[in-house]
């Protein structure tokens, strides 16, 4: 339990953990974990980004006046304005349009709640296998769930004109990755090598809600009831899911401790690209030289670690929405023969050369350890350059489109 800084806001969160090790036999180990958490998150609006009269409490803070409203009645005598004196949230009318509510409206007759529940679990599976070859097969989830209630009152500015405001919306994520790898060590003389080999593959689906009701009767039932609102906009939905696989390899071989090779191989393969433009295939290099270790720099007492180290290699970036090399249609409303039905138009172009974008990068560094440690220094020179970028521009409005996700040949 944690209490806000503002009147209103408060945060409450409750767990449980647990993990599980269990040896199977000499050969075979099983791990696995399990996390349960649950919150809920009163908030108090402190922006917007809407009139400056639903600016939130903190703009509301700022701009109201601290002078109670007072008029003169009928007999000349001076009294607060409004029907109910004794509430000291009372506005002066003239200047409600202007600088919105009374800051406590937002502390004690809006409700804005965030209710999250989030699911994290994992099993593990080591098996030894033979001549220092392990086999790891890992199942991970993560779960989310988090859903949003709030309701704005018409003595708030977000509420005035609408009779009440309601706003109920979930969004649900589900994240699920399989690995199944091969690992390999191994020591021979002044030799050593290990080495990574398997695939990988994760699932990822994201789903989300909107309701909305206005025009109600009375503020008393808020977000409970939204059936009661004489005026709905219309439900709001959508789903994305998209897949990521790997093949994947790496091989690390050490000579004496002084001469360091890696070399990694990756085939990834998206769901957001393209039918002939799913799978690409990435690699590196790397070389790594321990100069202090040989002979004619051992000599020398003020180098107390010097090393080479030379990369070379290539990365792939998926970093777009699902789906967005392929043409849609949207749903819209339309009117026909004096009344309005629902229809659809096209939404998106349709692209079949969206494809992975590549970063090539090399990079050469030198590292120095000077005087037992008391100066240590680095340098590093990089070079990168990234083909098929992915960008998106903005098409001429005589297209009939807004914009596109294009690729780059070039950056």
């Amino acid at each position: 339990d944690q209490q806000g800084i503002i009147k209103g806001s408060e945060f409450t969160r409750g767990g449980l953990r647990t993990n599980l090790n269990y040896q199977v036999n000499d050969r075979v180990k099983i791990t696995g974990n399990l996390s349960f958490t649950r919150s809920q998150n009163s908030l108090v609006r402190t922006s917007t980004n809407t009139t400056q009269a639903a600016g939130g409490i903190i703009r509301s803070i700022l701009n109201y006046t601290p002078v109670r409203p007072v008029e003169r009645n009928e007999d000349g005598a001076v009294e607060l304005v409004g029907t109910d004196a004794e509430d000291v949230r009372l506005e002066d009318p003239n200047l409600f349009q202007q600088f919105g509510a009374n800051p406590l409206r937002y502390t004690d007759e809006v409700t804005e709640q965030q209710n999250f529940t989030r699911i994290v679990a994992g099993i593990n599976t080591s098996i030894e296998l033979f001549a220092g070859i392990t086999a790891d097969i890992r199942l991970a989830s993560n779960y989310i769930d988090r859903k949003n209630n709030s309701y704005y009152p018409r003595t708030v500015a977000e509420g005035f004109g609408l009779n009440g405001l309601a706003v109920v919306s979930a969004n649900e994520f589900n994240n699920l990755i399989n690995e199944n790898l091969l690992r390999y060590q191994r020591e021979f003389g002044k030799n050593r090598i290990e080495a990574v080999g398997g695939f990988t593959y994760e699932t990822n689906r994201d789903y989300w809600i909107n309701n909305e009701a206005r025009d109600f009767a009375d503020d008393k039932l808020t977000f409970y009831a939204l059936q009661t609102g004489l005026s709905h906009v219309p439900t709001r939905t959508n789903t994305a899911t998209w897949e990521l696989a790997s093949w994947l390899g790496r091989v690390n071989y050490v000579l004496s401790d002084k001469y360091l090779l890696t070399g990694t191989f990756r085939y990834d393969g998206s769901s957001k690209f393209a039918s002939n433009n799913k799978w690409a295939p990435f690699y590196s290099f790397a070389f790594g030289w321990r100069l202090s270790e040989e002979d004619f720099i051992k000599n020398i007492d003020e180098i107390s670690n010097l090393k080479l180290r030379v990369s070379y290699g290539q990365s792939g970036n998926q970093a777009i929405n699902p789906y967005q090399s392929l043409a849609t249609i949207e749903g819209v409303t339309t009117s026909f023969n004096n009344q309005l039905v629902p229809a659809v138009v096209e939404g998106r172009l349709e692209n079949n050369n969206l494809r992975w974008e590549t970063t090539t990068q090399l990079n050469v560094g030198l590292d120095a350890e000077l005087f037992g440690g008391r100066i240590f220094t680095t340098f590093n020179y990089y070079a990168k350059e990234t083909d098929d970028l992915l960008q998106n521009i903005i098409l001429a409005p005589n297209t009939g489109f807004t914009n596109a996700l294009v690729i780059q040949l070039w950056s």
